[in-house]
């Protein structure tokens, strides 16, 4: 065998596998799943992230919802991540770390988001709509494996899912709900239109950097 073939078949062999060691590269990239313990949605691959720690029992939390991720989220999700962090006041709201457990065990099931909307809609002013067993009927109304649900209920099965959640919030000293950040950034606002306003300036300044 000549010199040239050689070196032409060391070249080839290179090229190959830097090939090879490119697409290993792509692939390893992670993708984050929709419904996982992190409760996140939106556009995966964004390095936006717009956080919101929330209580399902709250009003507040509700008529952000309702007012504002309602409005601004159909603008932004296939631009950024959005995540839900539980954060129950319970010294306020007593049915609120209940709620936020069964939320963790539809998650457990895949409708984590399911079972989010359907508290948030069904709020009253008194926190009943949230007892434990109105959370098993919206189980069941949503579908959910019934016996696997109530026991987790009954069980307090994710009860540390929920604590993780209020520790995070604990170490960024978030001491209401709800409480947003973008990138880390806690943003506020005096009303809700002013948060809106305010998500919105944050949410596009940091994606005209990125």
């Amino acid at each position: 065998m000549s010199k040239s073939t050689i070196i032409i078949i060391l070249i080839t062999i290179l090229i190959g596998g830097g090939g090879i060691f490119l697409a290993l590269k792509e692939s390893a990239k992670p993708i984050l799943p929709v419904n996982n313990k992190e409760w996140i949605k939106g556009n995966l691959e964004s390095k936006v992230l717009l956080e919101e720690f929330s209580d399902f029992e709250c009003p507040a939390c509700k008529a952000a919802q309702d007012q504002v991720l309602a409005a601004l989220l159909p603008q932004y999700l296939d631009k950024i991540k959005f995540q839900y962090r539980q954060f129950p006041l319970v010294s306020l709201h007593p049915y609120a770390f209940k709620a936020a457990e069964a939320s963790e065990a539809a998650g457990a099931e895949g409708k984590f988001w399911e079972m989010h909307d359907k508290l948030f809609a069904m709020q009253n002013s008194d926190g009943s709509s949230l007892s434990v067993d109105n959370l098993k009927a919206y189980a069941k109304e949503l579908g959910l494996d019934t016996t696997k649900f109530n026991t987790a209920m009954d069980n307090s099965r994710y009860k540390g899912d929920v604590q993780k959640g209020i520790d995070e919030g604990n170490s960024r000293s978030v001491n209401a709900t709800p409480t947003f950040f973008v990138d880390g950034k806690q943003v506020t606002g005096k009303t809700l239109e002013d948060m809106y306003n305010n998500l919105k300036i944050e949410l596009d300044s940091a994606l005209a950097t990125k």
